[in-house]
């Protein structure tokens, strides 16, 4: 089974052909991958955040029946 590690920062790598790679904080990735090997401390065993509670909650787009919206 492979070890799976966590982008710590969200940025853009160059693998060993020199094409960037966009990587995103918190993403995981095969341990054993090239880019992993080229930039192992851009990597880590854990992430960086996890949500508490899950996925955070989603607010709304339309106000319900009845209910006033308000921007800002």
């Amino acid at each position: 089974m492979s070890r799976i590690v966590f982008a710590q920062v969200s940025t853009q790598l160059l693998d060993s052909d020199g094409m960037p790679n966009n990587i995103k904080e918190n993403d995981a990735w095969d341990a054993d991958s090239a880019l992993v090997q080229l930039h192992p401390r851009m990597f880590g065993p854990q992430p960086t955040f996890l949500m508490p509670h899950g996925r955070p909650p989603v607010e709304a787009a339309t106000a319900a029946p009845g209910e006033r919206r308000r921007v800002g």
